[in-house]
């Protein structure tokens, strides 16, 4: 027996799996992605934004650890004391975990993330890019899909302006990056009206909260 929420792979699901992953690694290295490995474990940290479904667990020493639950912001950290000024190109891959199943986006408990980071580079060319990328990545699988774009920072920005209490603006944020389109369309019918805050800034529902990766 397994826990809920993971499996286990056969031939050959498990060699088309790697077949997978190695053709988008391949793709992301001749396009100048360099790979990084990063620890499954990280410290607990209460502000990570998926800080209250992370897998958490406690260490001898009495330190709270997490399971790793994505790689953005993971990276984001590793990295910061450690790159120079410039662009930098890095891909990644592996697993990750969360308490429960994302069920929103076809997610289990345990998944696999394939996924880049294009730092130190803004503006439309560097948009363009990651964008040129994600569609020869749907290509090279063989996969006819659509590629959502999001601005994080403006989905906060809009919830911070909504009057929504902060505990709602988190549950209202993971609904939209989870595409939960009726518990989104919920809070934002929760938003004090614009006549009573001067101003219109309830959150689109088909707003997303993607990044670059």
């Amino acid at each position: 027996m397994i826990p809920e929420g993971t499996r286990f792979l056969l031939p050959p699901e498990a060699r088309l799996k790697a077949e997978v992953v190695g053709k988008l690694q391949h793709l992301f290295r001749r396009h100048g992605y360099e790979p990084v490995e990063l620890p499954a474990l990280e410290l607990y940290d209460p502000d990570h934004p998926l800080a209250e479904r992370a897998f958490k667990l406690v260490d001898k020493t009495g330190e709270v650890l997490a399971l790793r639950s994505e790689f953005t912001t993971l990276l984001a950290k590793l990295l910061r004391a450690h790159l120079g000024e410039g662009v930098h190109r890095f891909q990644y891959a592996g697993p990750l975990w969360l308490r429960e199943a994302d069920a929103e986006l076809g997610r289990l408990r345990e998944y696999t993330q394939v996924g880049l980071e294009l730092l130190g580079a803004t503006g439309p060319l560097a948009d363009a890019e990651v964008l040129e990328l994600a569609f020869a990545a749907l290509e090279a699988l063989g996969v006819q899909g659509e590629v959502e774009v999001g601005l994080p920072s403006l989905v906060g920005e809009v919830l911070k302006a909504s009057g929504l209490p902060e505990a709602l603006q988190r549950r209202a944020q993971q609904a939209i990056h989870r595409k939960n389109l009726p518990s989104s369309r919920g809070f934002s019918q929760k938003a004090p009206s614009p006549r009573r805050r001067g101003r219109s800034s309830s959150p689109s529902p088909t707003s997303t909260a993607g990044g670059r990766s």
